[in-house]
């Protein structure tokens, strides 16, 4: 045997060695590994929180009833926990470094818009799942300019993007309430609050909507008397007003304190106005806002969510509590369907036009964008709680 066919027989078996312990590593794997990142301290820590809250109970339950079967195995999900990115997209793509780096099957987060995004950069060309409970804004899964998609192949979320969300609030308030002239404020600084109002001009004119008047505001902004007076000299019949929760108690409270007794339709950042200090719960009479599950639904998925839940964390659950809660039991359906935890093989099933779960939102599947087709339901509020108003799709 001459030197080079030595040398090269030493690299075959090299070679086939490497595939076999790869092999045997791969058939021997014990467990699901998942992790997150999320907002755990700053002004929305309740999302991750609630979110947080709806992984682990998902996660918990999966686990006690033997895990996921995969093949003729029942394999456990193994919790990475989730670590604070406080909304901060620097930091979001820091922490999934960090969480990436401990092998994991599938990522969780981000949960806000920004960081969700912060991370993606981190996420691209990685054979790792990512997988945004709550990460609305339309770029997540196809980039800036919309033309990303095959860089972003691994990218999905469990709840409906800004345009979809856009587009509802506009049909809502044209065929539910019956009302042509609407007023929008807007924070101009915020990718959630400016993608969801330039998704809804969009379609304002085919709804048969008539824009009176356009607010924008800074994110430092706190005196709103401006914007309401020009809201009523408009002769506004509606607001709408995409905003987060803590935001949106100090602009409604503004509002009404100003004699603006219209009506004002929101998005799924108003989930959780009601848990604000000092909230007064009467400023919300007259108000929707769009979301992902209705807590008082009559469907048995939801009501067992809700009282496993509450019987939990003795508090009713979010809406990203939910979306936290479905995204484990998507991933686990396509694990079931795939019967295999290997990237590939699980992604494949993510893209299948014939993939659906039927969860806690109601029933997912996905486009080839990787967003979430699914419905909406519009909330209002009665007293203290939140009502369940309809559906639209």
């Amino acid at each position: 045997m001459n030197k080079t066919f030595r040398k090269l027989a030493m690299i075959i078996i090299a070679f086939t060695l490497l595939f076999v312990i790869t092999s045997c590593k791969k058939n021997n794997k014990d467990t699901i590994r998942i992790a997150s990142v999320g907002p755990l301290s700053g002004e929305v820590s309740i999302y991750g929180t609630s979110a947080k809250n709806g992984i682990e109970l998902a996660i918990e339950e999966i686990n006690a009833a033997g895990g996921i079967k995969v093949g003729d195995k029942q394999m456990k999900i193994e919790w990475l926990g989730m670590i604070d990115d406080e909304a901060i997209a620097d930091k979001a793509a820091t922490a999934f470094n960090t969480q990436y780096a401990k092998n994991i099957d599938l990522m969780l987060g981000a949960i806000t818009s920004g960081a969700t995004e912060g991370l993606v950069g981190q996420a691209i060309g990685k054979n790792v799942l990512v997988i945004t409970p709550t990460g609305t804004a339309d770029y997540i899964t196809v980039g800036m300019d919309g033309d990303e998609r095959d860089l972003r192949t691994n990218i999905f979320r469990a709840c409906f993007n800004d345009s979809y969300q856009g587009e509802v609030a506009a049909k809502f308030i044209n065929n539910n309430l019956k009302k042509t002239k609407v007023a929008i404020l807007y924070n101009n600084e915020d990718s959630y609050s400016r993608g969801l109002y330039e998704s809804f001009i969009a379609v304002a004119a085919t709804n048969n909507i008539e824009l009176v008047y356009q607010g924008a505001y800074q994110a430092t902004t706190v005196d709103f008397n401006s914007q309401w007076a020009a809201v009523k000299a408009s002769g506004a019949e509606v607001v709408f007003l995409p905003e987060y929760y803590e935001k949106v108690v100090n602009i409604v409270s503004q509002g009404r304190a100003a004699d603006y007794t219209g009506m004002i339709v929101g998005a799924d950042g108003w989930d959780g106005v009601l848990d604000v200090d000092g909230v007064n719960a009467t400023d919300f009479n007259n108000c929707y806002f769009t979301n992902h599950f209705a807590l008082d639904s009559d469907a048995e998925v939801v009501k067992d969510f809700v009282a496993a839940y509450n019987k939990k964390y003795a508090k009713d659950p979010t809406s990203f509590a939910a979306l936290g809660y479905d995204a484990v039991y998507i991933y686990k359906k396509a694990v079931e369907v795939a019967q295999s935890v290997e990237f590939d093989e699980v992604l494949e099933v993510f893209n299948s036009a014939d993939f659906y779960a039927d969860v806690v939102t109601g029933r997912i599947s996905f486009a080839t964008n990787g967003n979430a087709i699914k419905p909406a339901v519009v909330m209002t509020f009665e007293g203290n709680e939140y009502k369940y108003y309809t559906t639209v799709e």
